[in-house]
């Protein structure tokens, strides 16, 4: 097997272990989350710890 084919291998594995979605149980728990600190934002107009770390994500260059 020539270098390339393992990179070719390897980078396959990777693809397919980052596009394994993670339980549908903590994506509830998450989603339930976002819309509790998503309510206190609105009504009170402060960002709670994950809404802050979402909107620094996508201000940030990738």
């Amino acid at each position: 097997m020539t270098l390339e084919q393992e990179l070719e291998k390897e980078l396959k594995r990777e693809k397919e272990n980052f596009n394994k979605q993670k339980p549908s149980g903590q994506l509830d728990y998450e989603k339930k989350v976002l819309r509790k600190e998503m309510s206190v934002y609105e009504t009170e107009g402060v960002r709670e710890n994950s809404i802050k770390e979402i909107v620094s994500l996508l201000s940030s260059d990738f």
